[in-house]
């Protein structure tokens, strides 16, 4: 079986960043319903065609994704911060897209109760 390339991780961390903590089962019924689209999209089923689906349960980053519990703030401080956040999303870091992902999530959650 052939290593990962540093393509292959930049596709994997960028769909998780953008589906979250639960970015594994996320990707498991995109590669099933063949959802994922675009160059991104030919790379992560490239690599379930590779290495299959079963993989990808075991797969770990060797730099985890530091996930942001935001459920504290006050809902001001997080629309503050999605909007912030959304401006400028080209210069967005790695973390910032984290936390952007955060505040979205904690936002629709609060909403829903």
């Amino acid at each position: 079986m052939a290593a990962l390339t540093q393509t292959d991780l930049d596709a994997l961390r960028s769909y998780a960043i953008e589906h979250g903590p639960t970015w594994k089962d996320a990707l498991s019924l995109d590669w099933y319903h063949a959802r994922v689209e675009g160059l991104r999209g030919q790379i992560l089923h490239g690599l379930r065609n590779n290495f299959g689906p079963s993989w990808l349960c075991d797969f770990t980053f060797a730099n985890p994704i530091a996930w942001p519990n935001l459920g504290r703030m006050r809902a001001n401080e997080l629309r503050a911060m999605n909007i912030a956040l959304h401006l400028h999303p080209w210069n967005n870091t790695e973390d910032e897209n984290i936390r952007m992902w955060a505040a979205k999530r904690e936002i629709r959650r609060r909403a829903s109760r």
